[in-house]
């Protein structure tokens, strides 16, 4: 029995690398303008999203069913890219009709469309309008965000969570679900109503 030879040993790993077939299925990565998802994937939200393995009403995997075709949909997103966490003939809720609430967890924040405003000193004033002393924007919503959450006394919409924009430093949000950014909590998102 010889010693194998240089080309005998170049052989084996060619062969185990013609197995290498990576799965990217469930992989998350993020992109924008200058930086594309592989082929296959598409941009939602600052995040690579299959669109074979969309959930329900929302572009990407992770979404959960709240309400009938309503879905809770999460992921990261920027300025006026929250709309595009939901799945193509969906749109973020008007307001939370039909969203059973406790479906939505404790691990993530979802808004709607609807708002809700609080005193500027009392996070425990609030009011579904903006008025004279209601100036402090905030998201309604179902779920929860730690110390950015609180209960509404009475609900905006069928809804009585809302995110307080001005305290919370998760979401930028102050200006309405529209031109809102979230950059640091992906189990938070939008909740997603089909359009009829």
């Amino acid at each position: 029995m010889g010693i194998p030879t240089f080309g005998a040993w170049l052989i084996v790993p060619c062969a185990l690398s013609a197995c290498y077939n990576p799965d990217y299925a469930a992989a998350h990565y993020a992109c924008d303008d200058h930086t594309p998802c592989p082929t296959g994937f598409s941009c939602n939200g600052g995040r690579c999203a299959n669109p074979s393995l969309a959930s329900g009403g929302c572009a990407g995997a992770n979404g959960s069913q709240v309400g009938n075709d309503i879905h809770a949909c999460p992921g990261l997103f920027n300025a006026a890219a929250a709309k595009n966490l939901c799945q193509t003939g969906y749109d973020i809720c008007a307001d939370g009709t039909g969203v059973s609430a406790d479906a939505c967890g404790t691990s993530g924040f979802f808004a709607t469309r609807a708002t809700a405003y609080r005193v500027d000193d009392d996070p425990t004033d609030d009011s579904c309008k903006k008025d004279g002393d209601h100036t402090n924007l905030m998201l309604v919503g179902c779920g929860k965000l730690n110390g950015s959450t609180l209960s509404l006394k009475k609900p905006c919409g069928s809804l009585s969570t809302a995110l307080d924009c001005v305290t919370d430093n998760q979401w930028v949000c102050a200006a309405g679900i529209d031109a809102a950014t979230n950059r640091k909590e992906p189990t938070s998102g939008v909740l997603c109503c089909r359009v009829k």
